[in-house]
């Protein structure tokens, strides 16, 4: 495209009421654009480390109960070594046939 083919595209967008079209915006819509201007050019006088967006934000995902837990991983704990004990003696049964031909 032409630079006066781009320049007849913006023109398009000279007219357009700034004002009209942020108040048209739903809060949400507005953080959002907040947001997007942050990461085109953040405030100078924060420090850098603090410039990024938090991205850890989300809903709870429920209650917390360390009982549960607990009793979940000493149960899988229990699983895993039962299993191991029954995998040592299946290998040790194994080697032995193996060494006994």
């Amino acid at each position: 495209m032409s630079t006066f083919g781009y320049r007849r595209e913006i023109s398009k967008y000279e007219d357009i009421d700034e004002d009209e079209l942020l108040a048209s915006l739903s809060p949400e819509e507005l953080r959002e654009l907040e947001q997007e201007f942050d990461d085109i050019e953040p405030d100078q006088k924060v420090p850098v480390g603090m410039r990024q967006k938090s991205l850890t934000e989300k809903s709870s995902t429920g209650n917390f109960s360390r009982e549960a837990l607990m009793a979940y991983w000493e149960k899988e704990t229990r699983k895993l070594m039962e299993r191991e004990r029954l995998g040592a003696g299946e290998k040790c049964k194994t080697r032995r046939s193996i060494h006994n031909q």
